[in-house]
């Protein structure tokens, strides 16, 4: 009875030591304002590292962690700029946070079945996010609780991971689901209007694709043939809403090249021009919120 609640205890203790990579996949774009909950999770899960190994994984992360070690030098800079700005206090403790977390949690807890289903259910989120908002609510630019740039990244970034998966796994049924979620996660991405990581996400999938070829045994045929179909599925399936973001687009390049600076590219191309400008008056410490 005895060790089948010491059993209970490591178990539930390991799932609180996930919990952060859970929460990111799921709870941080899901719910309103998700990140606040961020550093609960954090926490949590360096207080269940303390309770099953002491303080051991701690001190090795300190001694051999070398990204651990440059969050902490981000972190010492940022707690600096903070008190000689008083501005970036989310930066600041989003970086003290992600310390904490890398300092308390080991690598070797997290294997490849496990980053699978974090995936697979980051992706299962973002197609139902996605078919409710665009078919209920009939939301344009589709952005879960987010900024749709955001949105749109986080949603690219599982659309590879699931491509990545696909070709790794030799199980056809589990590749077939992997496919798909790659597939609709790439409409979702599509579907939230940022033309910029849609054209990021094409470029990595065919970048895996060309690399993946060569280095593996699935023959480069079938892995271009495989990578190409799924784009032009995508693309086909919402054509005309991503000829309309083009179409926007090149009409915002026109307007910029006539002066009109009130749009998306003219604002970036500012931005561009008075970061130079400010990066020249405090190159070292920045000018906090001055900008």
């Amino acid at each position: 009875m005895e060790m089948e609640k010491k059993g209970w205890y490591k178990q539930i203790c390991l799932f609180i030591l996930c919990l952060p990579f859970f929460w990111s996949a799921t709870g941080l774009f899901w719910v309103p304002a998700g990140v606040r909950y961020m550093p609960a999770a954090v926490l949590l899960a360096f207080f269940s590292s303390l309770a099953l190994f002491g303080g051991t994984i701690t001190a090795l992360n300190l001694k051999y962690n070398r990204f651990a070690l440059i969050i902490l030098l981000a972190s010492v800079y940022a707690i600096f700029s903070y008190f000689y700005h008083g501005y970036g206090s989310r930066e600041m403790r989003a970086l003290i946070v992600s310390f904490v977390f890398v300092i308390g949690f080991s690598r070797r807890f997290l294997n490849k079945e496990h980053i699978l289903w974090i995936v697979i259910i980051a992706a299962s989120g973002v197609v139902v996010t996605a078919a409710i908002q665009s078919l209920f609510f009939s939301i344009e630019r589709i952005h879960g609780f987010i900024n749709p740039i955001l949105y749109a990244t986080f949603s690219a970034s599982v659309s590879i991971l699931c491509f990545c998966f696909c070709i790794e796994y030799k199980n056809l049924r589990t590749r077939a689901i992997l496919l798909g979620l790659s597939l609709l996660t790439m409409a979702a991405t599509l579907l939230t209007g940022s033309r910029g990581v849609w054209i990021a996400l094409v470029a990595a999938v065919l970048v895996i694709a060309g690399l993946t070829s060569k280095n593996t045994r699935i023959s480069s045929k079938r892995m271009w043939i495989t990578a190409l179909l799924a784009i032009m599925v995508t693309t086909g399936l919402f054509f005309n809403f991503g000829m309309q973001r083009i179409t926007y687009m090149f009409d915002e390049i026109k307007r910029t090249q006539a002066g009109e600076l009130e749009n998306a590219v003219g604002i970036r191309l500012q931005y561009l021009v008075a970061g130079a400008e400010l990066a020249k008056a405090s190159p070292l410490f920045g000018v906090g919120d001055l900008y």
